[in-house]
C-alpha cells in the first residue's frame, strides 16, 4: 500500500504528496518503552532528507499528536 492509502486522512502540500505517491508502506512498528511509531517504506526513486523529515513531522502532528508521541521513517531504496 501507499503511503496515502494508510494515511487516508493525510494533508500535505501537493508537491510533498507528488514526491511520496509512489513511496510503498512495509509495515509499521511501535517502540514498547517509548511509544514512538517507526513507519517502514521503499522508494523506488531517491528522497531528499528534508522532505522524508517533513512528511515525518506532518504524519506524527496529524496522527500521533494527540498522544504526544511521533512517526519516523525508515526508508529503504529499490533502485534499478
Amino acid at each position: 500500500m501507499n503511503l496515502f492509502e494508510v494515511f487516508e486522512e493525510l494533508q500535505v502540500k501537493t508537491e510533498l504528496r507528488n514526491t511520496f505517491r509512489e513511496v510503498e508502506v512495509v509495515k509499521i512498528t511501535a517502540s514498547r518503552s517509548t511509544g514512538d511509531t517507526v513507519v517502514h517504506l521503499t522508494s523506488r526513486h531517491l528522497l531528499e532528507f528534508t522532505q522524508i523529515r517533513e512528511m515525518e513531522r506532518i504524519v506524527s502532528e496529524q496522527f500521533f499528536g494527540r498522544v504526544g508521541k511521533r512517526a519516523t521513517f525508515a526508508v529503504e531504496y529499490q533502485l534499478s
